[in-house]
């Protein structure tokens, strides 16, 4: 619906409601406030090549994207100025391209040669309401799916050194930087800056950043990345939230304090290899802080068995359900179970194996229990246990020969343990599994492309061609 008469500065109809703007209107005009402006992005495709930059539109109905491409680049994009608030008219409007378009807008926008964009200056700019923010909590991010968009606010806890990638589609050199934020949830969570952003981040002095539009991804459990509609601002002013968390991280001790991070605990759809979990490096159980929270941290790696320990890696367990407790053998062919205060004439097998495994990271010793000592040793209890019995020590070598430098998918829990005083961290193997290699494939192929980015997703569409 119109809200109000003709418009001033030589801008035509009436100002429209963001939110009723649809392609089949062929006059209309908003007033709406910037509250999001991207740089400018050059793309070449089939020996084409232009330029872009986005920003988004607000008003009190909602918000809309709108796109200049070339020559509307040179025109508008120095005018353009976040906060600000202005005119617009005769720009073309679109069904959103909801794969790039953050806001819950149906429609964006195109600026053309006809477009029109004046500054609001006759007073009515106060009647358009500032950027408006939906911030989730750093601790909460693993409610949201890989792809979806957040508000941040939080204080940069660590500023990574800014460094050169290749993108995979255009092959040329790109800056980033990687930050890492904490709130007051307790958790950290790595920011990855793009470009000029990048290059000219300052974090020292840990400052409060607001980030508007925040790509989630499911790289190391869950991480967030810039896109060209993300917005982000530093020590900003008018943000109680920010002002809020600054004095709570200079009152609890700054970057001294300890942060739990995300390691991909993530959801598993079952199938064999992995599923959905992201899967993680040795090197992961490497990081401050593994195992020593209330609940162990779980990983899911490939790695290869490099040496398994021969000794004592079974014994005589009781025959009760439910108890695994070794028996002594009293020598007169009957078996004690001191838990269960029985002496009985049989026993069963249990196994307790120690397994060096390795990647490309690094090492590490492990515990395998029953289920998975079976799966890596390609054996059950009984028949390990039959041939203990009969001192085949050939037979047992080479069931041990045949398990070494084999690879598998392993789900591993970490914990740190607390024996005579004394604290060490303990990796069991949960589950062991044969690596499904197209799994595996895909897998590498999601963090080659979270390490090496391609260009943003706007480049290759069919504005951009046109």
């Amino acid at each position: 619906m119109p809200a109000s008469p003709d418009t001033p500065g030589g801008t035509s109809g009436r100002v429209f409601a963001i939110q009723s703007l649809n392609p089949y209107q062929s006059r209309w005009t908003i007033r709406a406030r910037v509250s999001q402006k991207a740089t400018i992005r050059t793309w070449n495709k089939n020996g084409r090549e232009g330029k872009l930059f986005s920003f988004t539109l607000l008003d009190s109905s909602g918000e809309i994207r709108a796109t200049a491409f070339n020559a509307e680049v040179d025109k508008f994009y120095d005018m353009i100025e976040v906060n600000k608030v202005y005119y617009i008219s005769k720009a073309t409007l679109k069904p959103a391209n909801k794969q790039f378009n953050t806001t819950n807008n149906d429609y964006e926008m195109t600026l053309n040669s006809d477009t029109q964009i004046v500054p609001c200056d006759d007073g009515e700019e106060v009647s358009v309401p500032s950027t408006s923010f939906n911030f989730v909590p750093i601790g909460k991010l693993d409610s949201y799916q890989a792809g979806d968009f957040v508000d941040i606010v939080a204080i940069v806890h660590e500023t990574g050194d800014l460094s050169t990638v290749v993108t995979k589609a255009a092959q040329r050199e790109l800056q980033k930087r990687d930050l890492g934020l904490v709130d007051d949830s307790g958790c950290l969570v790595r920011l990855t800056l793009w470009g000029n952003e990048a290059a000219t981040f300052d974090g020292s002095n840990h400052p409060v950043v607001v980030v508007k539009s925040a790509k989630v991804s499911d790289f190391n459990g869950r991480s967030l990345t810039t896109v060209a509609q993300s917005s982000i601002m530093v020590s900003p002013t008018g943000v109680p939230d920010a002002l809020r968390l600054k004095g709570w991280y200079e009152r609890e001790g700054g970057n001294s304090m300890n942060f739990e991070t995300y390691r991909g605990e993530l959801t598993v759809d079952g199938g064999s290899g992995g599923g959905s979990r992201d899967w993680n490096l040795l090197s992961d159980l490497e990081a401050p802080g593994i195992g020593t929270q209330a609940k162990p941290d779980f990983f899911t790696c490939k790695a290869t068995v490099t040496f398994l320990k021969k000794d004592n890696f079974m014994y005589q367990a009781c025959v009760t359900e439910g108890c695994q407790k070794k028996v002594v053998d009293l020598g007169n062919g009957l078996y004690r179970c001191e838990k269960c205060g029985r002496e009985v004439p049989t026993y069963k097998w249990r196994l307790l194996l120690s397994v060096k495994i390795s990647d490309m990271t690094g090492e590490h010793w492990i515990t395998c229990f029953q289920d998975t000592a079976e799966t890596i040793l390609g054996r059950s209890a009984e028949d390990l246990g039959a041939i203990k019995e009969s001192q085949n020590e050939a037979q047992m070598d080479n069931v041990f020969v045949n398990a070494t430098f084999n690879s598998w998918l392993f789900r591993l829990r970490a914990k740190i343990d607390n024996f005579n005083d004394e604290s060490r961290l303990r990796i069991t193997a949960v589950e062991a599994k044969p690596v499904d290699f197209a799994d595996y494939g895909q897998q590498l192929q999601k963090q080659i492309d979270a390490l090496v980015p391609s260009l943003p997703a706007e480049l290759t569409s069919d504005e951009a061609m046109a």
